[in-house]
């Protein structure tokens, strides 16, 4: 039995969902044991994420990333990472989705350049401060959460709040 073509879906979903099919089928599936024995995905992975669009969804195209607010994008990256049958890749790979998305849409322009940059694309693995700030918290780790105490920290250091 074959469903019916979703009539939503344009073809720049398709070949969205056939690049992120390839990606997760070479990149994903033949590591996702190990990494969630080790517990933390390898920096280098990150980076290939964020090269092949996986990270930048939903992030507007001045801050690196598609500029594209479309859920189906979003649906489709999820479902094709889905298919490693790790929800903790996914959490891991999407923390930066967490606070993010608010000061992408209402923040001013300063925080904006001062956050939404560091996380469209690849922008919050080049070196930028939330960058050092999520390595030194574990937000990056398959397995660490971000505690009450974590966000606070970060929440500080970005100058955000608290004292």
């Amino acid at each position: 039995m074959t469903s019916a073509p979703n009539p939503f879906l344009t073809p720049e979903h398709e070949a969205y969902r056939e690049q992120l099919r390839r990606f997760v089928q070479r990149e994903c599936e033949p590591n996702i044991e190990a990494w969630e024995r080790t517990g933390e995905l390898p920096r280098e992975f990150q980076r290939k994420a964020a090269d092949a669009g996986v990270l930048g969804i939903g992030f507007p195209a001045e801050f690196g990333g598609m500029g594209d607010k479309d859920s189906f994008f979003q649906t489709i990256m999820v479902e094709q990472l889905a298919r490693t049958g790790s929800g903790r890749l996914i959490a891991s790979l999407f923390s930066h989705r967490i606070g993010s998305p608010p000061v992408a849409d209402l923040g001013t322009q300063a925080q904006k350049e001062r956050s939404v940059q560091s996380f469209g694309g690849a922008g919050y693995l080049r070196g930028a401060k939330i960058e050092r700030i999520f390595r030194e918290t574990k937000v990056l780790s398959i397995g660490g959460s971000a505690t009450e105490i974590m966000k606070d920290l970060a929440t500080r250091q970005l100058g955000y709040g608290g004292e």
